[in-house]
C-alpha cells in the first residue's frame, strides 16, 4: 500500500516501532511521504511540484515556507523603515580545505537560506519592496559539467526555487543600479552587517560595492535587527518541520540506546546516531556528541552512562537534545536519583508550559525540583532557616544547571 503523502503543515505522531532486541528499526509509513513528480535536478535533495524532499520517500518541505519568511520580512521593513528599500543579501561562498582543493561538506548561510532555501553556494539575493525576488546564481565554466555533471540554466534555478527572477552573480551592480534607476525614489539599499548575541561574531558578508550611487544608498545597520527579529517566531511550516527534527532526533537516540553495548566507543556511538539520521530517515547533517570523559562535564548525568547530546539537522532546520543513560540498560542505585531528579524537573517545566507562561518562572521551577533531589540525596546541604527559594534566588542552581532551561532553535542549533 503507497505511503499517504505528507505536508508539512501536518502534525505526524506516531513513533517508528521497534523490534525487539534493537537492531533494525522498520519506517513507520507515516513517517513518509511519496512524490511521484520528476526532480528539475540535483544531487542532494529534489523539488518537486513546489517541495523540497531528499527524495521519494522522505519528507516534504513547501517553497511556500521560505516565501512566508519573504513575506514577513518584507512586512516588517515596511512598517520600521518606511522609505523605498531594495534588501541584498549574500550566501555562503564555497571553499577548500586550507591550500588542498578538497571541498568542505557546504551548509548555506543561515540567513540567505531562511529567505531562499537555496543550498548551492556563491548566490546573491535581491528583495524588492514588493516583495519580489531576484537570485543571482554563479556563472560556471562550461568545464564545470566534466566533473560536476549538468550545469542548470537560469529558467531551471527559477522554476526550482520559485523566484521571480535569476540573475548571474557578476550582473549585481548593474542589476541593482537598473532597480535604482526604473524605481526612481529608493532611499536606501539594506546590506546585512551586525554581531550575533550567542556567539560574538560578527555577520560582514555584504558586498562591497564599487559603484559610487550604490555606495551612496547602502545601509549596513538597518537590517540585521529587523531580520534576526523575523527568525525568532516561526511560522506553522516551521514549527512542523521543527517537530519533525526533533521526532528524527528522539528515534536516532533510542536506536542508539538499543544498540549500544558496554565497552563499544564513542565514535561507535556516533555511528549509529549517524546511520539513523541519513538512512533510516534521510536526515541532512545530522550529527551526536557522545559525554563521556571526553566531553563537557556539564552534559553528563553520570560517569557510569553513555550522556549523548544529539543534533539532528533536516534541511537545515535543527534539533538539540540531550540526554543520560546506562550502557548497560540498567541505572544503578548510586546513578538513578541523578536521572530521576533531571526527569522530575523537566516534567515539572512540562505541567507549566502553556500559552503566558514564564519562562523565568519555568527555569527557576526546574533548579528548585533540582536542588530539592540533591538535598535529599546529601549533596546540598540546606540550612534550617534557609529555604529552596532562597538558594534558587541566589542562583546556587546554575552551578548544577549552568547551560539554563534551553535556548532559541531553528536554522541554528542557537537561533
Amino acid at each position: 500500500m503507497a505511503a499517504k503523502p505528507i505536508d508539512a503543515t501536518e502534525n505526524i505522531t506516531n513513533p517508528l516501532a521497534h523490534q525487539e532486541g534493537g537492531q533494525d528499526i522498520p519506517i513507520s509509513s507515516t513517517l513518509i511521504c511519496s512524490c511521484g513528480k520528476t526532480s528539475v535536478g540535483t544531487s542532494d535533495y529534489l523539488t518537486m511540484s513546489n517541495f523540497l524532499s531528499m527524495g521519494k520517500e522522505t519528507y516534504r518541505i513547501p517553497l511556500r515556507l521560505f516565501q512566508e519568511n519573504r513575506e514577513k520580512l518584507v512586512a516588517s521593513i515596511q512598517s520600521q523603515v518606511g522609505e523605498r528599500t531594495l534588501v541584498v543579501l549574500v550566501g555562503g561562498e564555497s571553499a577548500t580545505r586550507f591550500d588542498s582543493d578538497n571541498e568542505p561538506i557546504f551548509r548555506q548561510e543561515s540567513y540567505f537560506w531562511w529567505l531562499t532555501g537555496v543550498k548551492e553556494p556563491d548566490c546573491s539575493l535581491i528583495i524588492d519592496r514588493d516583495g519580489s525576488i531576484t537570485l543571482l546564481i554563479p556563472k560556471l565554466p562550461a568545464d564545470y559539467a566534466t566533473i560536476m555533471g549538468h550545469i542548470k540554466s537560469p529558467e531551471e534555478w527559477k522554476e526550482m526555487y520559485q523566484v521571480d527572477h535569476v540573475k548571474y552573480t557578476e550582473e549585481l551592480e548593474e542589476t541593482l543600479e537598473d532597480m535604482v534607476g526604473s524605481n526612481g525614489n529608493t532611499a536606501k539599499i539594506l546590506l546585512m552587517e551586525g554581531p550575533n548575541s550567542d556567539s560574538g561574531n560578527t555577520y560582514n558578508l555584504a558586498p562591497k560595492f564599487k559603484s559610487d550611487k550604490l555606495i551612496s544608498l547602502q545601509d549596513k545597520t538597518t537590517l540585521f535587527p529587523i531580520l534576526a527579529e523575523c527568525r525568532v517566531q516561526k511560522s506553522p511550516s516551521e514549527l512542523a518541520l521543527l517537530e519533525h527534527v526533533a521526532q528524527i532526533s528522539s528515534f536516532a537516540h533510542s536506536y542508539v540506546m538499543r544498540n549500544l553495548k558496554p565497552g563499544m566507543m564513542e565514535y561507535q556511538a556516533e555511528s549509529l546516531f549517524l546511520h539513523y539520521a541519513y538512512v533510516v530517515i534521510d536526515a541532512m547533517l545530522g550529527s551526536q556528541d557522545c559525554c563521556g570523559p571526553n566531553k563537557p562535564v556539564f552534559r553528563c548525568v553520570s560517569a557510569q552512562g553513555n550522556p549523548i547530546h544529539g543534533i539532528s539537522s533536516f534541511v537545515s532546520y535543527a534539533s538539540d537534545i540531550t540526554c543520560s543513560f546506562p550502557a548497560n540498560g540498567k541505572f544503578s542505585e548510586k546513578y538513578r536519583p541523578i536521572y530521576s531528579a533531571v526527569l522530575k524537573a523537566q516534567v515539572t517545566v512540562y505541567d507549566m508550559c502553556k500559552p503566558g507562561a514564564s519562562w523565568v518562572e519555568c527555569h527557576k521551577a526546574a533548579e528548585k525540583t533540582i536542588l530539592q533531589a540533591l538535598a535529599e540525596i546529601g549533596i546540598v546541604k540546606v540550612g534550617a532557616d534557609t529555604s529552596l527559594d532562597e538558594l534558587v534566588e541566589k542562583r546556587l542552581g546554575a552551578v548544577f544547571m549552568p547551560h539554563g532551561l534551553g535556548h532559541f532553535i531553528g536554522i541554528d542549533c542557537h537561533d
